[in-house]
Parts: C-alpha cells; sequence; structure tokens
C-alpha cells in the first residue's frame, strides 16, 4: 500500500508540474531595476535580447518614457498587471532590411517530445508618436529552440520557422489581441523566442503611413503548457467589447457632444477614458472618480471621422467606436 500511494503522489506531483504554464515571469511583472529609456529588456527577471533591441515598459517609471500605459511607443494599458514588453517585427527600411527584434527566455523545464502544448500571448498594436511605425504585419510568433547563443548580434535568421506565429494583420491600436496556438514539441526545447522569424517576402504587410517605415507591438501574457486551461485569457483585466451595460450615444454624433450612460451602477466607481483617432492616437482623456450614471463629453475640437473611446471602470476595459460627422 505504502508503494501504491508513494506511486500515486508522484504521478500527481509529475501531472502538476507538467501542466503549469512553462514561462518565467509571463507578464514581465519582475524587474532588477525600474526601466527609465529604451532598449531595456535586460531589466526584466528571466527575460533578455535574442536580437535587436527590444523594449521594456513598467508603470514604475511614472514620470518616463518608458512607462505604463504612456511611453514614447504609445497609450497602452497593460493587459494584466503593470508591465510588457515591445518590439519591432518588421522594418523597410534601406539601412536595417529584414531587421527584427527579438526576446527570449529559458523555459522552467524542458519540453517532452511527443506532448502536444497550448500556447497563448497578447498584442497589441501601436503607432508611435516619434515617426517610425507605419505599418502593421503579421508573422509574431514563437520560436521553441535549444540554441543559446542567440544576442543583439547574432539574431535568429529569418528563414520562415517557429513552431507557431500569427497570420492575422493586427492593426488595432486601442484593444488587446488575444492569441493563442497549439503545436506537438518534436525535441526537448529548453528556450523560448518570440518575434517575427519569417523574411519580408513571407510577411504580410499593412501600410497605414507611407512616410513611416517600422511595424512595432507591444507583447504581455506569455503562457506555455501542457494544459489548455492554463492559457486561458486574462481576467486581471476585461476587454469587453459592445458591453450592454454601456451606452453610447448618438452615435453617429452631430452637435459635437456624447452621452455615455453606465446602466445597473451601484456602486462607487473610478472611471478613466481615453479618447483614440483612427490610426489610434490618443487625442482626450480624463478621469472621473465619483459615482456616474451618466456624463457628457464635448468633442466640438474633433474633426468628422471615426474615433474609438476606451473606457476603464475600476478593473474592466471597455472599447467603443463612434463617429463624428
Amino acid at each position: 500500500m505504502k508503494n501504491l500511494a508513494t506511486i500515486l503522489l508522484f504521478m500527481f506531483f509529475t501531472n502538476y508540474i507538467q501542466a503549469q504554464n512553462l514561462v518565467p515571469n509571463p507578464s514581465f511583472e519582475q524587474y532588477s531595476i525600474c526601466p527609465y529609456g529604451s532598449y531595456e529588456i535586460d531589466k526584466v527577471i528571466s527575460w533578455s535580447c535574442a536580437g535587436g533591441s527590444p523594449d521594456y515598459f513598467n508603470s514604475c517609471d511614472a514620470a518616463g518614457g518608458a512607462s505604463v500605459p504612456d511611453n514614447f511607443y504609445g497609450y497602452q494599458n497593460a493587459a494584466s498587471g503593470n508591465a510588457y514588453v515591445g518590439l519591432f517585427t518588421y522594418n523597410r527600411g534601406v539601412s536595417w532590411p529584414e531587421n527584427r527584434e527579438h526576446i527570449q527566455a529559458d523555459l522552467i523545464s524542458l519540453l517532452t517530445i511527443g506532448v502536444k502544448y497550448y500556447i497563448s500571448m497578447d498584442i497589441s498594436f501601436t503607432i508611435d508618436p516619434y515617426g517610425e511605425v507605419g505599418f502593421a504585419a503579421n508573422k509574431l510568433g514563437m520560436l521553441f529552440t535549444n540554441t543559446t547563443s542567440y544576442n543583439a548580434s547574432n539574431p535568429p535568421a529569418n528563414n520562415n520557422n517557429s513552431q507557431v506565429f500569427i497570420d492575422t494583420l493586427i492593426s488595432d491600436t486601442v484593444s488587446w489581441y488575444h492569441f493563442e496556438s497549439s503545436f506537438i514539441a518534436d525535441s526537448s526545447y529548453q528556450k523560448i523566442l518570440i518575434g517575427n522569424f519569417f523574411d519580408d517576402l513571407n510577411t504580410d504587410t499593412l501600410n497605414i503611413d507611407t512616410s513611416k517605415f517600422t511595424a512595432y507591438y507591444f507583447i504581455d501574457n506569455i503562457c506555455v503548457s501542457s494544459d489548455s486551461n492554463d492559457c486561458l485569457v486574462s481576467t486581471s483585466i476585461k476587454e469587453i467589447f459592445m458591453n450592454n451595460n454601456v451606452l453610447l450615444f448618438p452615435n453617429p454624433i452631430n452637435d459635437g457632444y456624447m452621452s455615455i450612460e453606465i446602466k445597473n451602477n451601484s456602486k462607487s466607481i473610478n472611471l478613466n477614458y481615453h479618447i483614440f483617432n483612427s490610426i489610434g492616437k490618443m487625442i482626450q482623456s480624463n478621469l472621473i472618480p465619483i459615482q456616474v450614471d451618466k456624463f457628457n463629453i464635448d468633442l466640438t475640437n474633433l474633426s468628422q471621422g471615426i474615433y474609438f473611446i476606451k473606457l476603464q471602470i475600476n478593473s474592466e476595459l471597455i472599447t467603443k467606436k463612434f463617429i463624428i460627422n
């Protein structure tokens, strides 16, 4: 009986270990030193540069360009927690053809050959105010490898191969895109790399601004597990689209004023809103730290066009599109 109990206990802990998220520091919350500028992926515990000069953003840099949500590459709340990383996934510039940026980490344990692994990550496109980013691109993905020599001067080759990648052109600067996939391990991989591992000919792009030349994405919540339940959508901050409890009217807007009504509101809330134009530039924001059911926003200074409003109500994010005639 003791031997049977020992075997069952061993099997339980083995399954537990195998089923955990194998990515260390998966949402980049842990850091050695708070970032204060660009190219600071080395400040993230367990992560490092595998090519180019990836960036690290954390709300601890309250007054700097590496903060969250407002930083030198745009404005975005973390998908969860207070941090995320950013990297270039495409560059059409003549000076840096085929240029990519990659990050890497050692997995908590080696992958098991023949086992199916589920992966996920949250991705957000951005158009930075400095004028570099004007493309959306696909093929951002994960490469699992045993190569340990990648760094800024020795990046992985763009050989059109990674175990999982995104075919979708992500151009939404307001919301996070949750990517999920799976693959069967064909080797006992020990390292994960994130980036675009495809060359320009095999990377689809959407040119949003012809005067700019790169594609750049924020990344958060990396997950790799043999249990699909470990890689579900994060619930720390909920992305809610067309939420029936939040009404925006009129839409389209004809007189320059928009009303927002919060239905079934029976508790005190902190409401923070940000308005973005169609290319993702934030043009208006405000904090309303009171209990409200309805409030009005003056938009008379905005021209005709399509806009997005992101409302943060306590821990929930709600994104809606509106039109000004």
